[in-house]
């Protein structure tokens, strides 16, 4: 029964390099080719190449046919590369013709270097698009951040003149409040002087329409614990201010507001208005 199995064409070299004007090379050679049959016997000897597309005195890119026939008739066929270059770029080439090296053990043919410029060439063109990359992520950045800083200045500005304004207005409320303290003192002290009780119910009906003014200017403004603490004193002299206005005696007048204990409350505002200062680094 006759073997069907087409022999073996082995190459080491796809790619070879071919001198120029030379017409007498050892294809074989250069590419490292060799045969063997289905029986692993070596039929190096029975290669063919058919090189009839290479014109050996132009330079450039052709293909070989390299083909084998065994003993039984089995077929076998592949294809290489040639290119055609100047003698000065095969040197190598030269060296393993003079050689006459046999197929048995064939030398490997030089390949190509260019794909190292290649990758050399790629490699400096991604490093120098990751540099410029990164200078423009650094400047864009450095961009960003003094626009932050920037803001941040505005607004750090903005923000310590609106709380220096509006620690003066709760300074100013304070005053205000303090002197309606004072006046309501000075109004039970003349009352129970002389005992007055028309100019003593005018004063506090005068104190009554200030205290009135007064809670409508702190509702204007900021809430936070001073302008509370305000709201809690200046709602509490109002109801002092009506205790005392009801009355029936200048002792009865003065128990109402020693009851009252106004001292108390404004430090608490004080203390209020200073410890915002404190936060505020005012």
């Amino acid at each position: 029964m006759n073997n069907l199995n087409a022999p073996q064409i082995r190459v080491q070299n796809y790619d070879i390099y071919l001198n120029l004007g030379y017409h007498q090379q050892n294809i074989l050679a250069l590419a490292g080719i060799t045969a063997v049959d289905y029986h692993g016997n070596n039929i190096s000897q029975g290669l063919n190449v058919d090189d009839r597309q290479v014109n050996y005195d132009v330079a450039g890119q052709y293909r070989i046919i390299v083909s084998v026939q065994d003993q039984e008739g089995n077929y076998a066929q592949t294809a290489i590369n040639a290119i055609v270059q100047q003698e000065n770029n095969s040197n190598l080439s030269n060296t393993r013709l003079n050689n006459n090296q046999n197929y048995s053990n064939p030398p490997r043919a030089p390949r190509s270097k260019k794909w190292i410029f290649w990758v050399i060439g790629l490699v400096l063109i991604a490093t120098g698009w990751a540099f410029w990359r990164q200078n423009q992520q650094q400047n864009q950045a450095l961009q960003d951040a003094q626009s932050s800083v920037s803001s941040l200045s505005s607004a750090s500005a903005s923000n310590s003149s609106s709380n220096s304004q509006s620690i003066a207005k709760i300074s100013d409320v304070n005053k205000d409040l303090q002197q309606q303290i004072s006046a309501l003192k000075d109004t039970v002290q003349k009352y129970k002087s002389d005992n007055d009780r028309a100019t003593f119910e005018n004063e506090i009906n005068q104190l009554k329409q200030q205290n009135t003014e007064l809670s409508n200017k702190i509702a204007q403004m900021d809430q936070n614990n001073a302008t509370q603490s305000l709201t809690k004193t200046v709602n509490k002299l109002s109801d002092t201010v009506d205790t005392i206005g009801q009355a029936q005696s200048a002792d009865e007048a003065q128990q109402a507001l020693s009851n009252a204990n106004l001292t108390n409350s404004m430090d608490k505002i004080t203390e209020a208005i200073n410890s915002i200062k404190d936060k505020l680094g005012l």
